[in-house]
């Protein structure tokens, strides 16, 4: 398989207590031409003295099993706003997301990569989703699983719900070719996350 690079886009917030997860499941990833570009929105915890402790090595320029991190820390502008820088530093064919209190499954790039060179007709592939922790650390509640378990993916793109028995599916399903994302940015938007997710 050929393999182009894919530029991994986090934005984060004030995310110390899960950004070393989020990173790892990127650096895990079995497909190996990946950058990883973390766009630092304002964070006033230890959000990035961790980056740089835990993950300098990736940080030089020089790949490292075929992963780099770019790291970019900005004045605080919002998730659309983060997202949108990180797009501009990205040098990747591809694009993909993922919030730096996520994680991907260590399969999932290579996956997708897959489908979307046997399929040269598709412009973007999204995959499904597994709720590991509600951002306070607890499992899934049964109205999740269930809403999981059930949930028809091609709908669930356009799912946004607030209760906590309810999920809205995360950005990090999502992967399509660069040039289709600069061609249509979003509007600058404040968000807060509720949920650790897993891209499956």
């Amino acid at each position: 398989m050929d393999t182009p690079k894919v530029s991994v886009l986090m934005p984060t917030f004030n995310r110390e207590s899960f950004i070393t997860d989020a990173v790892r499941s990127v650096l895990a990833q079995d497909y190996g031409n990946t950058e990883l570009v973390i766009v630092d929105d304002g964070s006033t915890d230890r959000t990035a003295e961790i980056l740089v402790e835990q993950f300098s090595d990736y940080m030089t320029g020089v790949p490292v099993d075929g992963k780099t991190i770019c790291y970019y820390p900005s004045e605080h502008q919002g998730i659309s706003g983060a997202r949108n820088l990180a797009l501009d530093k990205a040098t990747g064919a591809y694009i993909a997301f993922l919030d730096s209190d996520d994680r991907f499954h260590p399969n999932k790039l290579s996956l997708q990569m897959e489908y979307l060179q046997a399929h040269p007709e598709a412009s973007i592939v999204f995959c499904g989703f597994e709720n590991v922790e509600d951002f306070c650390g607890r499992p899934p509640t049964a109205a999740q699983a269930k809403l999981l378990a059930d949930m028809d993916y091609a709908l669930c793109i356009t799912l946004s719900c607030s209760k906590r028995d309810s999920c809205s599916p995360p950005a990090s399903r999502v992967r399509l070719p660069r040039e289709m994302l600069i061609r249509r940015r979003g509007r600058r938007s404040r968000h807060s996350s509720r949920s650790r997710r897993r891209a499956v």
